[in-house]
Order: structure tokens, then C-alpha cells, then sequence
């Protein structure tokens, strides 16, 4: 596929999205354990990296803190590459969530990419007590106070949702050789222009037509020049796979699979 503008990655990676998923009636304690097993198979065969979501109060990916595992599969898979796709900031306290970024950042021995979005589940939002029409100006808040934090520098803050006064300095300190690749997930050419200005690279899916996830990733293109920035190296897109042994075992294997995972989402 041509990406328009985009300038592309020199080398390709493939990582694994893993989760706790399986089948109707298994307990949540033996999913978990099979996603770390997934995430170790991940490893024996090569594979950049494995990504996790974040689902709170449903069968839909139940991860509510895909921080928690990634630290576990950090000692359980040394050196694979950890990723969250993603950390929904508008229901963060972003002290907490510089935090448990930078503890994961100290014991993982692997890459580590971190990114994050606003979500689209108003059963989540409701339950997290937060409205959503506040979304978009708290993740911005979450973003700027994650970057303030992560510098290792005593700051302060004075946003609209968030306010502080007195000055504060993250712990555990970060290691200034210790690179944390960010980004932004985009599900519009609207939002693709808001994390180009946020300094944050896109991941985005590969579910959209071609047509119009050529013209997201060429909005953040346009977008990220107009701002001076360059960041564009390691461009996160996520797709199904449906492997068999012949092309209809894969299909059968996707009409049974996608329809369930639909259903869970409604």
C-alpha cells in the first residue's frame, strides 16, 4: 500500500496485540495467563513487541490496566517490546499515569510504546464519571502534564481540569537513555491533524479503506510539517489476521471470530 506523503519507516516491525480472550465461562485469572503465554510465544518467534488495550466492565478486552500487565510480562518475557493500543487519557490523573510509565520504563529491558487515545465507549465514561464532551481538552491536559513529568524536572501546572500549585518532581526518575516511543490513535483526518499539533505519531487501523487511511495518514502528514516537527520514524498500524491452511479456513475462521468480537463491542 502507498501512504501518499507519509514518509515510512526504513524497516518494518510486526508486534502481536494480545489479550484476555478466550473461550465463553473461562475465568479472568487463566485468560490473563494465557495472554502472558501468548506474549512469551510472541517472543520465541521473533516478534518486535506485544500491545495491549485497555476495556474496563465487559467481556471486550476486560485489561482496566494494561500498565499492571505490561510490568508483569516485563519480568516474564525480558527484553520483548511492550506496547498499549491504548491508554485512554481523559480518565487518567496524569501524576499516577507518569508513574506507573516510568516504572514500567525502569524494569522493562525492551522497547516500549506507550499510546494513547480518547475512547469512544460512553458505558466506560459514564462509569469513570467523567463526560465525554470533556474528552478531547483532557487528553490534551494529560498529554502536556505527561511531558512536563517525564522531563524529571519540579513542575507545575494551571489547566482547565487540571490545576497544580505546588511544584513537583516525578519518581522514579527517568534514565535520560531510556527512549519511551508515544503516540496518538486517530480515527479521523480531523483527530490526525490534533495529535500532529500534540507532537504525538499516529496508530491507527487498518480496518479503514484504503482510501481513507491514506487520507488520515496524509493529514497528519501535511499537519506535522506545517509544525516544524520530524517525528514521523515508527508509524503504529494495527490489522486482523486470520491464518489457515488454505484461504476459506482463514475466512470461516474471521466470520466466527469477527462476529463474536463485534458483538462484545455493542
Amino acid at each position: 500500500m502507498h501512504f501518499g506523503k507519509v514518509p515510512m519507516a526504513s524497516a518494518i516491525r510486526y508486534g502481536i496485540q494480545i489479550g484476555a480472550v478466550g473461550d465463553d465461562g473461562t475465568g479472568d485469572a487463566e485468560l490473563y495467563n494465557e495472554a502472558i503465554s501468548d506474549a512469551q510465544l510472541t517472543q520465541k518467534l521473533g516478534y518486535d513487541a506485544a500491545w495491549l488495550v485497555e476495556h474496563h466492565f465487559s467481556d471486550y478486552y476486560p485489561t482496566p490496566n494494561p500498565l499492571v500487565f505490561l510490568a508483569h510480562l516485563a519480568a516474564a518475557c525480558p527484553g520483548l517490546g511492550l506496547g498499549t493500543a491504548v491508554m485512554v487519557l481523559p480518565w487518567y490523573d496524569p501524576l499516577r499515569f507518569i508513574e506507573d510509565v516510568s516504572m514500567v520504563a525502569a524494569m522493562a529491558k525492551g522497547p516500549l510504546y506507550i499510546g494513547m487515545g480518547r475512547g469512544t465507549a460512553k458505558l466506560e465514561y459514564d462509569a469513570m464519571r467523567v463526560p465525554m464532551e470533556e474528552a478531547r481538552d483532557r487528553f490534551r491536559e494529560c498529554w502536556e502534564v505527561t511531558q512536563l513529568g517525564l522531563s524529571g524536572d519540579a513542575f507545575t501546572y494551571d489547566g482547565q481540569y487540571i490545576k497544580l500549585d505546588r511544584p513537583i518532581q516525578i519518581r522514579p526518575n527517568l534514565d535520560p537513555s531510556r527512549k519511551i516511543e508515544f503516540f496518538g490513535a486517530i480515527g479521523s483526518p480531523g483527530t490526525a491533524e490534533i495529535m500532529a499539533e500534540l507532537g504525538l505519531r499516529p496508530l491507527t487501523l487498518a480496518q479503514f479503506p484504503d482510501h481513507m487511511l491514506i487520507k488520515i495518514l496524509d493529514r497528519w502528514s501535511e499537519k506535522n510539517e506545517q509544525v516544524g516537527r520530524t517525528n514521523s520514524n515508527i508509524m503504529p498500524i494495527s490489522a486482523k489476521c486470520f491464518i489457515g491452511d488454505t484461504d476459506e479456513e482463514a475466512r470461516e475462521e474471521a466470520r466466527g471470530y469477527l462476529a463474536s468480537f463485534y458483538r462484545l463491542q455493542s
